[in-house]
């Protein structure tokens, strides 16, 4: 090991963390020669004093060879929490030592301490839990690298969907409380963000996040922004297809359950006047919850728009009235979308028309699959067990039975 660390210092150091303990490690064991001698033991077992005795030369040697860079630090700092006491207290000894020497150009460190610091406050009680005291050791390490930039500091909170907190949470809070605490501080955060910064700010942090999570900001930003010209600033998101597509999207989605659709149909008003082309301003609708007052007013702009509408919504039919979810089925299948109108139908089968079901079964297994859903067997089985329930004439059901076989 000390010759390979030697000679090859990232191998060795890769090879050195791996033989420190793991949580949930596993071992397979190679084949050990046999001395088959009469006077010794045939194999021997390994007493729990050489085990950390290997562990402690294993540490000495990532000591003594650490290289001062940040990915070494931040190795050092996963392994540390499955060491033993005093290893765990040697080790974090160390790297009090080194945090001033080492070049930090990444939040790596300060996120994976966050990390554990949540995992162990979270679940206090477990055998495997590190101490309080302990804990707040790794916090002074966390607090000693929190970054300097305002956008720096929060961009985590709106990386994941749930985000790890370094005081942790409790497992006695239900999903609603959690949501709703997360939602108050990203809110919190935010507003901290636009007030000291400006909307400019919280742009650059959109170009941070990926774009599974650009809706989470979106969302936070619309509690916030109030100014009509930063409105029209975030409208060129609208040209786009990309994350900053999904942010405007949800801005705007939760600018309307805040406000009411009189808004966003204001909204599309002064875009149009603006010169946006109906392409660009369809983009506003797709994303909106669906229902008539919405459908009338698409229907009242240009075909540009009333196509690009029909061609891209997601409708949520299961919330809107018998005769809505009707009318939604129809627009889905005239625009060849057989796919999404068998998703929807699946999770509203019970209050469609028989011919309407029908219909959209033979649709489908004819019409070419959309890429959006990938439709499941028992969404299938759900039709048929409706259609068994109403008066189809046999020959009907025969047919559609034969053509969905394969399925």
């Amino acid at each position: 090991l000390k010759t390979i660390v030697r000679k090859y210092p990232d191998v060795g150091h890769t090879l050195l963390v791996q033989l420190l303990p793991s949580s949930h490690g596993i071992a397979h064991e190679t084949h050990k020669m046999r001395w088959r001698l009469s006077e010794s033991p045939r194999s021997t077992g390994i007493a729990y004093d050489e085990i950390y005795k290997a562990y402690g030369a294993t540490l000495d040697l990532l000591i003594e060879h650490f290289d001062n860079s940040e990915e070494q630090f931040k190795k050092l700092v996963e392994v540390s929490d499955n060491l033993e006491h005093f290893e765990r207290q040697r080790l974090l000894d160390f790297l009090e030592t080194k945090i001033s020497e080492v070049k930090f150009t990444t939040t790596a460190v300060w996120d994976e301490l966050r990390k554990m610091l949540h995992h162990h406050r979270s679940h206090p009680d477990a055998h495997w839990s590190l101490p309080e005291e302990v804990l707040q050791r790794y916090e002074r390490f966390y607090y000693a690298l929190e970054p300097k930039d305002d956008i720096e500091k929060i961009w985590w909170l709106f990386t994941e969907h749930w985000p790890n907190f370094p005081e942790g949470h409790s497992i006695k809070t239900s999903y609603s409380e959690r949501a709703q605490q997360l939602q108050e501080r990203r809110t919190i955060e935010l507003t901290t963000i636009y007030k000291n910064h400006g909307l400019m700010k919280i742009l650059e942090l959109l170009e941070e996040i990926p774009e599974n999570q650009a809706h989470i900001l979106g969302f936070t930003l619309a509690n916030i922004v109030t100014d009509e010209q930063e409105f029209e600033e975030l409208a060129k998101f609208l040209k786009v297809d990309d994350k900053h597509l999904v942010f405007i999207q949800t801005f705007l989605h939760r600018k309307l359950l805040a406000n009411t659709k009189k808004w966003v149909f204001d909204y599309y008003e002064k875009l149009k006047a603006l010169g946006y082309d109906s392409a660009t301003l369809a983009k506003i609708f797709v994303k909106l919850p669906a229902d008539r007052e919405l459908w009338n007013f698409v229907a009242q702009t240009d075909d540009v728009i009333i196509d690009y509408y029909w061609k891209s919504v997601n409708l949520a039919l299961f919330l809107l009235t018998v005769k809505d979810k009707e009318f939604g089925m129809r627009k889905l299948m005239n625009y060849g979308r057989f796919t999404s109108a068998v998703e929807e139908a699946s999770h509203i089968a019970d209050d469609l028309e028989k011919d309407t079901i029908i219909e959209v079964l033979y649709g489908f297994i004819k019409s070419e699959p959309e890429q959006v859903f990938r439709i499941h067997s028992y969404q299938i089985e759900i039709l048929f067990d409706r259609l068994e329930q109403s008066e189809i004439d046999t020959a009907t059901m025969i047919q559609l039975e034969w053509l969905y076989m394969p399925i």
